[in-house]
């Protein structure tokens, strides 16, 4: 769900949502240099999303506290599009929180997991397989978590979407392992016969 808490809502630019209303100006953002490099972020497992949601391209710009990063990704169906609507997809909306993860691990330099998210701003979808551009951009920080802001634009800036103070609540490796331990443990390979 692209909410959490009782304060958060979701508006969408064109329905009859909690709220209405407009798209933002478009953003000011750095020249769009065209690559299929996937961000490091994948490689040195700061994320740890597989193939089908690792969309994240290298930085554009990389500032104290603001993130600017190309996003490309074929939509990926998830439960036969149960989860997804007119404006939101799970997959695609995806990137987005892992735009967060990066805006805080360059902030605390560990892992990091989102815990909610006080207001989502739906005035487009984020487009299939086709390119577009995420701001992050830090607002506020502990040394417990961080609150930032999302944004997604098409490459002339025009805003798509904004989440605004999203959660992102700093974890350590093991407690990370643990919980990815806990919730998909390891299974035997197929072939393999249980012994004992």
């Amino acid at each position: 769900m692209p909410t959490a808490g009782r304060r958060s809502r979701c508006s969408r630019g064109s329905s009859s949502g909690a709220s209405t209303t407009s798209s933002p100006p478009p953003l000011d953002l750095p020249e769009y240099r065209p690559s299929d490099e996937l961000h490091p972020c994948y490689a040195e497992r700061l994320i740890f999303h597989g193939p089908a949601l690792a969309g994240l391209r290298r930085a554009l710009e990389e500032g104290d506290g603001r993130l600017v990063l190309p996003a490309r990704l074929p939509d990926p169906v998830l439960a036969h599009g149960a989860y997804a609507g007119r404006l939101y997809s799970p997959g695609l909306a995806d990137l987005l929180l892992q735009a967060a993860a990066l805006v805080s691990h360059r902030h605390h330099g560990s892992p990091c997991l989102p815990l909610s998210v006080e207001r989502v701003d739906l005035f487009a979808p984020l487009p299939h397989d086709t390119t577009f551009l995420i701001v992050g951009e830090r607002a506020e920080a502990t040394v417990f978590d961080i609150h930032c802001t999302i944004t997604a634009c098409d490459l002339g800036g025009k805003v798509l979407q904004k989440w605004t103070r999203l959660k992102m609540i700093n974890v350590s490796e093991s407690q990370l392992l643990h919980a990815l331990n806990t919730y998909f443990p390891a299974r035997p390979r197929s072939g393999s016969q249980a012994t004992g």
